[in-house]
């Protein structure tokens, strides 16, 4: 950082009074403020102990007998601040000052400054100034350049350090004993057997430890900065959570929207309540975090000037209490953050609502992770066996199962339940050639679309099982739809991206083939995501170039490992949901590949996942291969 930097920012500025510092004096915990700030604080804030709270970090401080006076003097920021005011004297004296010395006074504007005699001359007065013998190796400068660093390193270099005994004799020596600046007699009589060293080289010495020390403190800032975001996104998460369930609230309300009224105003304080109380654990320690971090940051601030601009005495004169201070920033047990406890909405269906208004509005309660909200099996044959494949939700809730029979699969179909989980409906195709039906994606009309692969068609379906109209895809493996409403196909051989008239726009290779069928989803940027079961691998591809964006493998168990990996889904903030069928589990990845967590393994008495999808209400919905159809909610 340079010099005039420092000079014009707020590095001088006392943050008690905000004027530059007058006296500073530092505390231990390196934090400096004007002598006369520290007394008027030390006034309201000291105890009986006679101690008192840092104004800006908090940290127990002992004031000395004789007050304020006797805290140790901040030896760079004085003398930092006595540059300051110098250079702004130099500005106001706009006059020669030589020419206001004769007889009669000349009124004559300045145009230089003289470095050595700090006076401001005119052009005649510095010419005749450079002629005097004495004079000759006086630097002059231009006063539009008072301003530049020049000027302000001529004055610090003239700062000197007396020796602590006489305050008189210019200091040479640095005790490390007792942390004292000496000169050459001193030495002999009153140092004689202590480690002594010349002031730049124990200086030197000084601006390594310090160095190291600063390396220490931003390991433990990074950390404070980690815990920084996720408490911030925690917060947000708390408010969007909020949101989202009073609007919840707010929909079942509309339903009965004559008899709810009351109680849905009463819910909604409920939750507002419970946010309230939730902000009340974070908020504190929000603002603790950001505290140390402030710590962390004026100490990396105040060393730094430290290191490269303090003065050999001022670094030594400070070193030993910045070290102390740093090991106690690195050692500081930072604070966990604590779990929040949210509420979820609890909704049963009633008949007489005018009697059970509660019931019919539903119950605040606090919300349980991987929370089974649902679940169902489907009946399925045992003879040919059959199992689930696929799952989709539309945007009515109704749960879309697809149905596989290996032996024959001519009796593939598509089971379409309610929002109460009734069978409503069947999508079979008994004409197809080869069988194979399955997959299921909605257009952007709300249409069911499915694929045959030994058929070479992408069919699609009214929600009440009719056809509509299919196209050619060769060998589709699996299905999905982008957001221009364009079909993308998984084929056994490469990806097809079909128009709206299921015409081929562009294709391009997928490495990976096999038997085992693929799936595909579309990411929330568009990519194309491509499960390889039989690979155990995830491609993600770009829609347009075809080019490999990542690639999510490593045959497994432990974390970031995938055994048959089958259906995937996005969610809002892009991250992916993949069900790990050998595993038994679900991944959550961020948007780019990288495992970030197990969403549900076995132990959640997951089995067998096959696919997974989304509800309108954002839950997990996930297809076992035995039948089990189950509906979750996360925290997160």
């Amino acid at each position: 950082m340079a010099l005039s930097k420092i000079l014009s920012e707020d590095f001088l500025t006392c943050i008690i009074c905000r004027e530059r510092y007058e006296e500073p004096k530092i505390l231990p915990c390196v934090h400096s403020f004007c002598k006369k700030c520290l007394e008027e604080h030390v006034k309201v804030k000291l105890d009986r102990k006679r101690r008192f709270p840092c104004p800006m970090c908090r940290r127990e401080c002992k004031l000395p007998e004789k007050g304020a006076e006797n805290l140790e003097k901040s030896r760079l920021l004085a003398n930092l601040a006595e540059v300051v005011n110098k250079v702004d004297e130099a500005k106001t004296q706009d006059k020669c000052e030589t020419c206001a010395l004769k007889e009669p006074p000349v009124d004559a504007d300045a145009t230089k400054r003289c470095l050595k005699c700090d006076d401001n001359m005119c052009d005649v007065c510095s010419a005749e100034h450079r002629r005097h013998g004495a004079c000759r190796d006086h630097q002059l400068i231009p006063l539009g350049e008072l301003s530049d660093e020049t000027y302000a390193s001529e004055l610090r270099s003239r700062q000197q350090i007396l020796c602590n005994h006489d305050n008189k004799t210019p200091a040479e020596v640095f005790c490390c004993a007792c942390e004292m600046f000496i000169c050459g007699t001193c030495v002999c009589l009153e140092h004689k057997d202590h480690a002594c060293k010349y002031i730049p080289s124990a200086a030197k010495g000084g601006r390594e430890s310090l160095a190291n020390a600063q390396e220490e403190i931003g390991q433990q800032e990074r950390r404070v900065t980690s815990l920084l975001s996720i408490m911030k996104e925690r917060k947000m998460g708390l408010y969007r959570h909020s949101e989202k369930l009073k609007e919840s609230i707010s929909n079942r309300e509309e339903e009965v929207i004559a008899l709810v009224r009351i109680s849905g105003d009463r819910m909604r304080k409920e939750v507002d309540e419970a946010m309230i109380q939730e902000k009340e654990v974070l908020d504190p320690m929000e603002k603790e975090l950001e505290l140390i971090q402030g710590c962390f940051v004026s100490f990396k601030e105040f060393t730094n000037a430290l290191i490269i601009h303090g003065s050999d005495p001022e670094v030594l004169q400070i070193m030993a209490n910045c070290l102390r201070r740093g090991k106690e920033l690195t050692e500081m047990n930072l604070p966990s953050i604590p779990s929040t406890i949210r509420l979820t909405l609890d909704v049963k269906h009633v008949n007489n609502m005018s009697t059970v208004l509660r019931q019919c509005m539903g119950e605040l309660r606090h919300a349980m992770d991987k929370e089974l909200l649902w679940s169902f099996c489907v009946d399925l044959n045992s003879d040919p066996p059959e199992t689930l494949s696929h799952v989709a939700v539309d945007a009515e809730g109704r749960v879309f199962v697809g149905v596989w029979c290996n032996k024959d699969t001519k009796r593939n179909k598509v089971n379409v339940y309610d929002v109460g989980r009734r069978l409503m409906a069947t999508i079979t195709n008994p004409e197809l050639t080869g069988g194979s039906l399955a997959g299921i994606a909605f257009d952007q009309d709300g249409n069911v679309v499915v694929r045959s692969q030994s058929d070479n068609l992408v069919m699609i379906y009214s929600r009440e099982g009719k056809l509509q109209s299919d196209f050619h895809s060769q060998q589709p493996h699996a299905v999905s739809v982008n957001s221009k409403g364009e079909y993308v196909i998984a084929g056994r051989e490469a990806i097809y991206i079909h128009d709206k008239d299921g015409v081929v726009a562009h294709s391009f290779p997928d490495p990976l083939q096999g038997n085992a069928f693929k799936h595909v989803a579309v990411s929330v940027t568009g990519d194309i995501l491509v499960s390889h079961p039989g690979a155990h691998k995830v491609l993600a591809y770009n829609p347009v170039s075809g080019v490999l964006k990542f690639t999510y493998e490593a045959n497994g168990c432990g974390d970031g490992h995938v055994n048959v990996p089958k259906g995937m889904c996005c969610l809002a903030n892009g991250d992916i949901i993949l069900a790990d069928d050998g595993n038994h589990r679900l991944h959550l990845l961020s948007p780019d590949g990288v495992f970030k967590k197990f969403l549900l393994t076995k132990e959640d008495e997951l089995k067998s996942p096959q696919d997974v999808a989304l509800n309108p209400d954002g839950k997990v919905v996930v297809v076992e291969e035995r039948g089990a159809v189950k509906c979750f909610a996360f925290l997160d």
